[in-house]
């Protein structure tokens, strides 16, 4: 294992750590974990009188957190980033990739001192895992960190998990750049899965959700379903889309489950790749399966995208179109790799062919 903290002194616990509620010792109390103090399990307790299925959403998010790196996988990705992984818990990521025995290698961050201090203890020691206490929202600091780059192969896709934590971040240009900063860094065929709080089944009670949590230190901020897609930015949604938690995935235990059991929305995105007609390669995202020949229009909103030709669509990896075949030009396939395809109604069809030994090699 690899640790480094970038908080320098924060990473002391501090006299008083035990007697201030923290959001992921009451996550932990909430799943029924060990980790809590007396000031967390006030607070868990005040919130859950306010609202009885906080209990069940928090076990609905922690079951869509197994299934997203359980996607990721199915997908070709075997690089994981676990931004505010909170603390070590019955199934950690590093225990479902390496379910046949690759040693993907897994990142995990948070600014926690004590959350840290535990994965250090609890998690995995093997060469493949690092930890990285460090803030969120200083994400230049933490895509530079050396124990960050040299943890995933250059280029190669990385799976981004953001479970449950940007609730606890305010709106502002700091989480705005902080988001446009990682989705600008994951490379083509990289996979975001974002769960976050919503009032949108809640609006009579999630006043008295945030006002409970307040009165203990804790300042949470649940966001409209149209907010949480622009987290996303302009990376492509797998279907369902935006949806219930514990709907978003057809083989959860808990998708029969009422949306409002969730109170929360889930999505998990992919970054694909357009190669204009000029050859030039342009990283941006794909939307639902379009024909090889399509056209954008340049608005004043969209700054993304500034081209009116028409371009040729290259899906990457996994996402590889069933219609592009030996009659491609060369210079197209020679950047895209045709291990799965996408099929016409948007089904993937998964990898077929060993990954790259550079893949395997540098994970091993």
């Amino acid at each position: 294992m690899t640790s480094v903290s970038l908080l320098g002194q924060r990473a002391d616990l501090g006299g008083d750590f035990s007697t201030i509620a923290n959001s992921a010792r009451v996550y932990q109390h909430l799943l029924g974990g060990s980790a809590a103090y007396a000031a967390d399990r006030t607070a868990a307790d005040a919130v859950y009188e306010t609202a009885e299925w906080l209990r069940t959403a928090a076990l609905i998010n922690r079951d869509f957190g197994v299934l997203s790196v359980k996607w990721s996988l199915a997908h070709g990705v075997r690089q994981f980033l676990d931004l505010g992984c909170g603390y070590p818990g019955a199934v950690n990521v590093h225990e479902v990739t390496d379910t046949d025995r690759t040693g993907c290698p897994v990142v995990y961050v948070d600014n926690d001192p004590e959350v840290y201090a535990h994965a250090r203890c609890e998690l995995d020691e093997g060469p493949a895992t690092t930890v990285v206490h460090a803030d969120f929202l200083a994400m230049d600091q933490l895509l530079a960190c050396e124990a960050v780059r040299t943890a995933f192969v250059p280029g190669a896709p990385v799976a981004v998990l953001l479970h449950d934590v940007l609730p606890w971040c305010a709106d502002g240009p700091a989480l705005d750049q902080a988001m446009a900063m990682l989705r600008a860094w994951m490379p083509v065929g990289s996979t975001l899965s974002i769960t976050h709080l919503t009032d949108h089944w809640h609006h009579a009670t999630m006043p008295d959700v945030t006002a409970a949590f307040a009165g203990h230190g804790l300042h949470v901020h649940p966001r409209s379903s149209d907010e949480i897609s622009d987290l996303f930015g302009d990376l492509v949604q797998q279907d369902p889309g935006l949806t219930a938690t514990g709907r978003w995935h057809e083989h959860g235990r808990y998708v029969h489950h009422p949306p409002e059991h969730s109170a929360a929305f889930a999505g998990i995105a992919v970054i694909q790749t357009i190669v204009p007609h000029h050859g030039v390669r342009d990283r941006t995202v794909l939307g639902q399966p379009q024909p090889l020949h399509c056209e954008r229009h340049t608005t004043p909103q969209n700054d993304m995208d500034r081209r009116t030709e028409p371009v040729h669509v290259a899906p990457k990896g996994p996402f590889m179109a069933a219609s592009w075949t030996s009659k491609t030009p060369a210079r197209l396939m020679d950047i895209v790799d045709d291990t799965g395809e996408l099929l016409p109604d948007g089904r993937v069809v998964a990898p077929h062919r060993p990954a790259p030994a550079s893949l395997t090699g540098a994970a091993a």
